[in-house]
């Protein structure tokens, strides 16, 4: 059944359909719910059968259907995407870690507030300060600096917010699981 599973999947990118889609519907890990992005290693990071073929292929490209002790796996590779990110963080209280920030709004509520940060950083207030005054997340204190991320490590939603936005641009307000976010691009 895996193996038919590995089939269909690999018929399914072979027609066009995008692997992180495919990704996500398919795979049986902890992967699946970022559309498969296992982020950055070095060749020993995985198992030899894995490592073997995921550094034969190019950018772009995807592996045949790999057997390892782990099950079947089908591998693309993707270049490296770096960003510097900035991010505010407003919770609201069914919000994954809202508990912690004693966090009580609506999810309505804290998608008005999101509304008005945008709102006050477009009339000039710099990220920084807003990202110190309302953002409910442990980079409150560091402006919102979240550092350098890979592609794939925030999360689908994320990732799409910020793919098209050029250094110093902010994005527009992005829902998850922990709340919603601003994104501000810094390099």
């Amino acid at each position: 059944d895996a193996r038919r599973r590995s089939e269909e999947a690999r018929d399914r990118l072979a027609a066009g359909e995008d692997f992180r889609d495919v990704a996500s519907v398919v795979s049986e890990d902890g992967s699946a719910k970022r559309g498969g992005w296992l982020g950055v290693g070095e060749y020993a990071t995985w198992v030899p059968e894995f490592s073997e073929a995921a550094f034969a292929l190019e950018v772009g490209e995807t592996s045949d259907i790999i057997q390892t002790e782990f099950g079947y796996h089908l591998v693309q590779r993707v270049a490296i995407d770096e960003r510097h990110l900035l991010q505010i963080v407003v919770r609201y209280a069914e919000a994954k870690g809202a508990a912690f920030y004693e966090v009580t709004r609506s999810e309505a509520e804290a998608r008005a507030l999101t509304d008005q940060i945008l709102a006050e950083i477009e009339a000039g207030m710099p990220f920084d300060e807003a990202a110190r005054t309302w953002s409910e997340g442990p980079m409150a204190a560091r402006g919102g600096d979240i550092g350098v991320v890979l592609r794939g490590e925030l999360g689908a939603d994320v990732d799409e917010a910020v793919s098209g936005l050029e250094v110093g641009q902010v994005s527009a307000a992005v829902r998850t699981p922990f709340g919603f976010h601003i994104l501000k691009r810094v390099e």
